[in-house]
């Protein structure tokens, strides 16, 4: 996040972990109302669960700009091939 730590800003990229989940929907639909971060990544462990998400949010945000990555992220090796599709997403240099 840029400046003030408690403040998402309009070009910020946000990633939220668990994005399936009840507490995962609830903080990504939050943000999305209040504080519209220029994209929204959803992380869950199975790719169905994070393009459903994904597809449930956009009906509700139809102008924020989604994506999903799916994967155990505790699992280094699962965690290197299924995430490809995040790191092609955020430009992982700035």
């Amino acid at each position: 996040m840029t400046g003030d730590d408690n403040v998402i800003h309009s070009e910020d990229i946000v990633l939220i972990f668990g994005g399936y989940g009840l507490v995962g929907m609830q903080i990504a639909r939050s943000i999305a109302r209040h504080q519209l971060p220029k994209k929204m990544v959803l992380a869950s462990l199975f790719e169905s669960e994070a393009k459903k998400a994904v597809e449930e949010l956009q009906r509700e945000f139809p102008t924020l700009e989604l994506d999903y990555c799916f994967g155990n992220v505790f699992v280094r090796e699962e965690n290197q091939k299924q995430f490809t599709k995040l790191t092609a997403t955020i430009d992982c240099q700035s």
